[in-house]
Parts: C-alpha cells; sequence; structure tokens
C-alpha cells in the first residue's frame, strides 16, 4: 500500500511538472455549433416593411422577427367590419318588423346568417392581419436572413 501511496504521489507530481512545462505549447481550439436551427416562413405574400433583429442578435420569445406591409389586408378587415355592422342593423330591423308582423320569421332567420357570416369573415380578416408579423416562437440568435 505505501508502494502504491509512493507511485502516484511521484506520478501526480510528473503530471503537474510536464503540463508546467509544456503548456505553452499546448492548445485546442473548440467550435461550439447549434444542435437545433429552424427556418421561419410566411404565409402570405406582401412586402417587408422592416426586419428588427439582424444577423448574430439575440431575441427572445414573441419578439417580431419581420413585419409585412398588411395595408391590403387592412383595408379587407375594414370592409368586412362595416359588412357585420350592417348585417347587425338589418337583423335588429328585421326583429322590429316581425314584431308588426310586416315581414315573416324567416327574414329574421336571414338576417341572423347575415350577421354569422359577417363575423366569420371577420375572423378570417383578422387571421390574415395576425399574419403581418412574425414573431419569434422561442429565444435564440439570428442566424442567416433570407428575404
Amino acid at each position: 500500500m505505501k508502494k502504491l501511496y509512493i507511485f502516484l504521489t511521484t506520478f501526480c507530481c510528473f503530471l503537474f511538472v510536464f503540463k508546467s512545462a509544456f503548456a505553452s505549447d499546448f492548445s485546442t481550439r473548440i467550435l461550439v455549433t447549434s444542435t437545433e436551427e429552424a427556418t421561419l416562413s410566411s404565409e402570405i405574400a406582401a412586402k417587408v416593411l422592416s426586419i428588427p433583429v439582424k444577423t448574430g442578435n439575440l431575441f427572445s420569445e414573441s419578439d417580431p422577427l419581420i413585419k409585412f406591409d398588411c395595408s391590403f389586408f387592412e383595408a379587407q378587415k375594414d370592409v368586412v367590419e362595416s359588412e357585420l355592422e350592417s348585417a347587425k342593423v338589418t337583423l335588429k330591423s328585421n326583429q322590429d318588423l316581425v314584431l308588426m308582423r310586416a315581414i315573416g320569421d324567416y327574414e329574421v332567420q336571414l338576417s341572423q346568417i347575415a350577421v354569422e357570416q359577417a363575423e366569420a369573415e371577420l375572423k378570417i380578416a383578422q387571421l390574415n392581419t395576425d399574419r403581418c408579423i412574425i414573431r419569434a416562437p422561442y429565444d435564440g440568435r439570428m442566424s442567416n436572413i433570407f428575404v
């Protein structure tokens, strides 16, 4: 046991001296690469207004990565909103008229369906305008930008 202890002590001293004597001659280069990468693409075709995050910059989850010019989609949304308001007014008018027996129940049902249709179209228009900004799905660093 004593011989093993002396051997280990001597060996450790030898390693320390060897490392100290030749430490300047040894160098190691390390390349760190990410294991995960994502390519994001747009669901709409529109003119790019801005790209707030530049190559090499860090970004956090839900930060805007790219903004599109969506004036066309916003105009469509405005049209649908006005159609919805018109359908609601028509429904209210028809509900009042049916109480006076000036129109039948079918006209009220048709105007209710028109309101529901306009609400569905408004949801579609809202989805289109929501796609005008691509947000980061998670924290990361911008590696490349292809536009």
